[in-house]
């Protein structure tokens, strides 16, 4: 929900275990945050410090080592309905240093950070194996207990009879793999989901302009599919075969046909084209935009519009990026969700 009312706002920081935020409050000139969720793609949160370095103290006291963990976000107050204020706080997650950058003129330290994975090795290293009569959902948990994280699916859950892991990592097998039924592949303080996470909706009014500070709703789906075509191996029928969903009277322009399709029966063919045209046949290519101002905002996160007379009322988050500096403002990628 949005932080109306909001009083006044301060970044929150712990570094390497250390609590920091008001040592560092005077140098800090920006943070920020990103989260995506975006399907066929495996995402990793991430976080951007830009830190005021005139006096030099970061370049030699305070010299920033690569591998710290990071423990960012932001408290505020808010005034209530009742007399009286009220504290808020948005916790980001735990994030790695793996980017460093000085700047000189201005003198500045530039410092990224990726969502933390326990055992970084076990998502990121290549190896080839096969799984065999597994659901998605327990492959899921698999790969997550490896690298010591949780592991969340939200989705139709199936049974695969086979599925093989190419000389690649976990992290882009499962999103290759997530990428065949629509689901994104996202990895949030030590968690790894699959799927979109459980959010709550936001009811936002267009006519809030202390809220809203910007927005840009496309409205015709451009370059969309009505049918798609998917041709793929049958191994028990040996022989390939041909699957057709969605309008059958749509034209060639708007028919997607997809060759050497990775599915093994009818029944996956059927899934994997559902979720291919869903993906293509609702959506425009052209993404919404969105300013917000006091807002915490999550990647999958729905939103509904009030006060927008025809438009289509519920829109959702793709990627979204929260800045803390002068202001708090978050910047928002849309897709049609109706």
């Amino acid at each position: 929900m949005a932080a109306l009312g909001l009083i006044k706002y301060a970044a929150l920081l712990t570094w390497a275990n250390r609590k920091v935020s008001e040592d560092l409050a005077p140098y800090v000139k920006s943070l920020s945050y990103v989260d995506s969720l975006r399907q066929g793609k495996s995402e990793r949160d991430q976080v951007s410090l830009v830190l005021d370095n005139r006096g030099g103290i970061f370049t030699e006291k305070w010299f920033p080592k690569e591998g710290d963990i990071l423990s960012p976000g932001v408290v505020w107050e808010h005034r209530q309905a009742t007399p009286g204020n009220q504290a808020s706080s948005w916790a980001w997650g735990r994030f790695e240093i793996d980017s460093i950058r000085f700047r000189f003129g201005p003198d500045e330290v530039v410092i990224g950070a990726l969502a933390a994975t326990a055992k970084r090795d076990a998502m990121e290293k290549a190896q080839t194996r096969a799984f065999n009569n597994i659901k998605l959902s327990a492959l899921v948990a698999q790969l997550a207990a490896e690298a010591d994280m949780q592991g969340v699916f939200n989705g139709e859950d199936v049974l695969l009879d086979r599925v093989e892991q190419r000389a690649e990592s976990s992290r882009d097998f499962l999103a290759r793999l997530a990428g065949r039924y629509g689901l994104p592949v996202s990895n949030k303080n030590q968690t790894l989901y699959v799927g979109t996470p459980e959010l709550p909706r936001l009811k936002l009014s267009l006519k809030r302009r202390d809220v809203v500070s910007q927005a840009d709703f496309p409205i015709t789906k451009r370059d969309t599919y009505g049918a798609v075509i998917i041709d793929y191996y049958d191994a028990e029928q040996r022989k390939q075969i041909t699957y057709q969903a969605g309008n059958p009277g749509a034209p060639e322009g708007r028919t997607l046909r997809l060759y050497d399709v990775p599915v093994r029966s009818l029944e996956e063919a059927k899934r994997y084209a559902d979720s291919q045209l869903s993906a293509t046949g609702t959506k425009q290519t052209a993404f919404g935009q969105l300013q917000l101002i006091n807002t915490p905002l999550a990647a999958g996160q729905l939103i509904e519009l009030t006060d927008a007379g025809k438009l289509p009322p519920l829109w959702k988050v793709v990627t979204q990026t929260t800045s803390l500096g002068g202001r708090w403002i978050c910047n928002a990628k849309l897709e049609r969700a109706s």
